[in-house]
């Protein structure tokens, strides 16, 4: 994926989670999957799913990232 590709996705979840509706929607997320143990002892498949369920919020999260900067995404497109 080039840089430029990048920055636009990087500014379309900012736009999307940076409304009030996505703001409510990705703090029911970080509600139902940031604060609660993925892992569940003895059962290594439901820790993976609930693992992934998490991770889909740490991308969010660092989409949204104030310290990334979209300028910087669009200078090479490597």
């Amino acid at each position: 994926m080039a840089k430029g590709d990048l920055a636009k996705i990087v500014a379309c979840y900012r736009e999307v989670f940076g409304s009030p509706s996505g703001k409510i929607v990705l703090e029911d997320m970080r509600a139902a999957w940031m604060n609660h143990t993925s892992h569940v002892p003895g059962d290594p498949y439901e820790t993976a799913f609930r693992e992934g369920k998490r991770s889909v919020v740490l991308r969010i999260g660092w989409m949204l990232d104030p310290k990334l900067k979209i300028e910087d995404l669009e200078r090479e497109d490597d």
